[in-house]
């Protein structure tokens, strides 16, 4: 959309947002937190940033993440002005479409959403993204994609959490990566390459499973054949 794997330019930015302190009287008093991010447009623009700075784990379900999503809207329209998708906040806070965010942590167990137990052995990077305003229920594909992307970005938050994840397990970067969103998990795989001093991404995966989910027999007259 905006033509840039990084559409500011550096794989971590800085973002500011008004938070309220207090209230005397009628007077709200604010002040200004700042939130790192990274800034991603692979597939869709994203903006992800760690659940730390949150104050969250990272594995909390959809309903517990409904207190936090205010804040996130903020952040998340801050970084559309950065990324050059709106003018203004205020312009920003009216498009919900893009672009998207998502929050991001080191794996840990946490249970799904259909009451599945994911273990964080079985995960490389725990996800929960958002889409149009609200958690989304488990991830885009095309975020999903964007993941992939930005892991393969070196400096990334994205790449920083998996790093640390793969370096600690001896397991090789270029792996494919298993996310672990509210409703399961999924594999996603990215492959980048510098160019000229820029990252280039050469391709974002997503590997998908499939069951069978019904077989039947069709009986037809065949015409050819009199009776």
């Amino acid at each position: 959309m905006t033509g840039k794997l990084l559409p500011t330019g550096s794989p971590v930015d800085t973002v500011s947002i008004a938070t309220p302190l207090a209230t005397t009287g009628a007077e709200v008093v604010a002040a200004r937190q700042d939130f790192q991010v990274s800034c991603v447009d692979a597939a869709n623009p994203f903006i992800f940033i760690t659940a730390s700075q949150l104050g969250l784990r990272g594995n909390e379900t959809v309903a517990e993440l409904a207190a936090i999503t205010p804040t996130l809207m903020a952040i998340r329209a801050a970084g559309a002005v950065k990324m050059g998708l709106a003018l203004t906040i205020e312009g920003a806070l009216l498009v919900s479409g893009t672009p998207k965010i998502a929050i991001i942590a080191p794996p840990s167990d946490y249970t799904t959403s259909s009451g599945r137990e994911v273990s964080a052995a079985s995960t490389d990077i725990l996800v929960r993204a958002y889409s149009m305003g609200k958690p989304h229920p488990a991830i885009q594909m095309t975020g999903a994609v964007c993941v992939g992307a930005a892991s393969a970005v070196p400096g990334s938050l994205v790449n920083q959490v998996v790093s640390e994840v793969r370096l600690s397990r001896s397991v090789p970067m270029d792996a494919p990566i298993t996310i672990g969103h509210a409703s399961g998990t999924m594999d996603i795989q990215g492959d980048a390459e510098r160019k000229d001093g820029l990252v280039e991404v050469k391709s974002g995966s997503v590997y998908r499973t499939a069951r069978r989910l019904m077989e039947g027999t069709v009986l037809y007259l065949d015409k050819s054949v009199s009776v």
